[in-house]
């Protein structure tokens, strides 16, 4: 990862759409109206072509009190998507193309 990179490199590899269906949800409800969602959908269209949609969600309400405004402090509201399409028209080629929303 080059000299420059002396305090370490996180590599964060994201799973591609395979061949075969699958999907998963999680939930977690949690104190100062916590909510967290994650999800992913897998679906092959035919032999060449796999779909894959993943997304997560966090809210919580503040835990901390601003003192001059009196508004909440560190609540959160972050939502992230990724959209992925592989194509495989041969054994010897495969193509990927990602969509990654966070906000």
């Amino acid at each position: 990862y080059g000299r420059n990179a002396t305090g370490g490199v996180v590599n964060m590899i994201t799973n591609k759409p395979v061949d075969h269906f699958e999907a998963n949800l999680r939930a977690e409800l949690g104190n100062f109206g916590s909510q967290k969602f994650r999800g992913m959908i897998n679906v092959p269209l035919g032999d060449k072509l796999a779909v894959r949609l993943a997304g997560s969600t966090l809210k919580r309400d503040g835990y901390g009190k601003n003192t001059f405004t009196g508004n909440d402090a560190d609540d959160r509201d972050l939502y992230g998507l990724r959209a992925s399409v592989a194509f495989t028209p041969t054994d010897n080629f495969k193509a990927i193309l990602t969509f990654d929303r966070f906000n």
